[in-house]
């Protein structure tokens, strides 16, 4: 039995090589369009330097998942999918993502990151109410300014961008 047939045999490794596929398809559909933004020069970066790195990053990645699976024999067999509390937090983190991804164009980056953030420390922590939002604030607003300020990267600023 060859290694690749022993990986689509495999549960564990077919889902890793679905979910390696998956990404690779998104990755390259995310570079293409990252190809076509301004790269600028070494002096003034472009808007598109980073997006074509992480583009470039994210394809490599995603080879090397396939790859893995289909190679390696160290993990394989039965796939335990998340139960009860497991579960809630992984459907709570997926909602908070597609949420955050779906107010940003709306709502701007400082904002939606913001929001994000309190929602994923809520999600993982014990902290109260009042310092999950004081630290998302705080690592919401500090990413974004990193982001849009420092590193002069444009990102959505949203129905408050004129203020």
């Amino acid at each position: 039995m060859t290694a690749m047939t022993a990986a689509v045999r495999d549960p564990q490794r077919r889902g890793r090589m679905i979910f390696g596929a998956a990404n690779l398809m998104v990755a390259l559909g995310y570079l293409i369009q990252a190809l076509g933004m301004p790269r600028g020069t070494a002096e003034h970066p472009g808007p598109g330097l980073w997006p074509i790195a992480v583009g470039m990053a994210w394809v490599v990645i995603s080879l090397l998942v396939i790859a893995e699976a289909a190679v390696s024999r160290e993990v394989g067999g039965q796939i335990d999918l998340p139960t009860g509390v497991e579960r809630r937090n992984v459907l709570m983190f997926l909602g908070a993502t597609i949420t955050f991804v779906v107010l940003l164009p709306f709502l701007g980056q400082y904002i939606a990151a913001s929001l994000y953030a309190i929602a994923i420390i809520k999600l993982l922590s014990s902290l109260s109410w009042a310092r999950a939002v004081a630290y998302g604030v705080v690592l919401g607003a500090g990413i974004s300014f990193a982001f849009i300020s420092l590193l002069q990267i444009r990102l959505p600023v949203g129905l408050f961008g004129g203020f």
